[in-house]
Formats: C-alpha cells, structure tokens, sequence
C-alpha cells in the first residue's frame, strides 16, 4: 500500500501542479543554480550541439517513523532533465543518465528512522555532454514521489487498463496488474472493482496468485461493462479502477486508476 506519498518539486514551480486531498506538499531547498561556460548557455560549438544549461541542486531534509522499517521505500521521479545523481544520508545512489523520462530509485538500505533525520540530495547537470536542443535546462521538471509500500505491493507505475472492445451495449475492460514479491513465497489474493463517478461499485472480480520469493507476477482481469457511459468533450466521463492485494485478511497493498470509454469517433 502507497502508505505516504509527497510531492517534491523545484521552487520555481511552486505554483504549479493540481494536489489531490491527502497529499502532502514539500517542496526542495535550492542548493545551487548556476550556469558553466562563461554565460555563453545558448552558444553553438559545433553543429547541432550547444554549451551547457547548467547545474542545480536540491535538498530536502525528512524523518521516518519506526513503523516504517521493513517497508521498501522508493523515489519515483516524473520528470528530471540530463544526469541525475542522488544522495542519501551520504551514500551515492545509481545515477541517471539523460532525462525526460521517469524513474525509480530504492532508498530502503540506507535510510533513517525516528527521530534522526534523512537528507537526501539530487543533482542535475546539463554540462556533462553537448545538446542537441535549446531547451535543454538541468532541472526537476515534474513531481517527485517518496513512496512507501509494502514487502509485496503493485509494482513500478502500477495498473495498466486497454479496452479491447468497445460498443455502446457491451465493452471490454483488461485490467492488467503487476505485483512484485520482496519477501518470502506467498499466496495474494488480488480483487479489482470499477467504480463510476459518484464512487459505486458496479463490477468486481478477484483471483489468487501465487508470487515466488523475489518474483514478479501480472495478474490479468477481464470484465465486460454493459451499456457503458461514453466519453466526449461535452461529458468527459471517468471511471475508476481500484486493485487491492490481500494476504489472508490483511490489505497490503493498494492502486487506483482512472480510465475513460472512447474511441476515435467519440472525440
């Protein structure tokens, strides 16, 4: 389960950003935010290629309570532009080349918990090889998420959901739900239910899977929706996917995601 989610963002975006009830905001100290190369950041060296943006660095310091340990806790970024490298509590995580994409990054192994603090330190830095755009800036472009989970929990980006088919009297919804194990073997028992806007249950369905210690599994739930509400610009309908995890009669996990019913020549 997504026990604790924060959103950690660059302080020029600040302003931006829609925040859903029951996140909680913390934004980055800007450590550095400078430009190598002479203030020549915009100057073309060779075809194609320009200097450096620059290099930024954040810090953000936070406490963990003790009834986290034995969690996996994980940094997930959204977006983080060009050679990312990351600090925890002094020890250097894997970096990350390039950018413009998401990653995850685990923090389990060297975290703190109580009262001593964790600092964590990420740097961007454009000036490690030529670009080959203008808007090539070293910086955290998009949200960053500490996630909290458990030892067998949905897996990096959760939930995927393809409709198939799609007719005005019946349609076909795949929910396909990837769960990793980072304990010992166990028997989940995965349900998912679709909610329509105003939250009520209209389908539900659940089946057991068998995870091996260290292993991955995808569990894969068709249902078909009968006259199903459409989307369109003038009713931009959304429904709700919920997948939860059991053991026994324990919730580990859980993952929620929307979806809409449309094709092409409802746009």
């Amino acid at each position: 389960m997504r026990l604790s989610v924060f959103a950690l963002i660059c302080l020029s975006l600040t302003a931006c950003g829609i925040w859903k009830k029951g996140y909680e905001r913390i934004s980055f100290s800007q450590e550095w935010d400078f430009v190598l190369g002479g203030g020549q950041t915009d100057a073309l060296i060779s075809e194609g290629d320009t200097l450096c943006e620059g290099m930024d660095g954040y810090r953000k310091q936070f406490k963990l309570s003790e009834k986290d340990k034995g969690k996996v806790i994980c940094l997930d970024f959204e977006r983080a532009t060009l050679n990312r490298k990351i600090w925890l509590n002094g020890h250097w995580l894997c970096p990350r080349p390039d950018g413009n994409a998401s990653s995850r990054f685990v923090l389990t192994p060297f975290l703190n918990y109580g009262k001593k603090e964790n600092i964590l330190f990420v740097q961007t830095d454009s000036c490690a090889q030529f670009n080959s755009h203008r808007d090539s800036d070293s910086d955290i472009g998009r949200n960053v998420w500490l996630v909290k989970a458990g030892q067998v929990h949905v897996d990096n980006w959760g939930t995927s959901i393809t409709i198939p088919v799609i007719n005005a009297d019946k349609s076909t919804v795949e929910i396909e739900t990837p769960l990793k194990n980072e304990a010992s073997d166990v028997i989940v028992e995965v349900s998912t239910r679709i909610q329509d806007r105003e939250g009520k249950v209209l389908y539900q369905i659940s089946s057991p899977a068998e995870i091996a210690a260290g292993g991955k599994k995808v569990v894969i739930h068709t249902i078909e929706m009968f006259y199903p509400e459409r989307w369109s610009v003038r009713n931009p309908y959304l429904y709700t996917a919920i997948v939860e995890v059991k053991v026994g009669n324990e919730l580990i996990d859980s993952h929620q995601t929307t979806f809409s019913m449309h094709s092409l020549d409802s746009i």
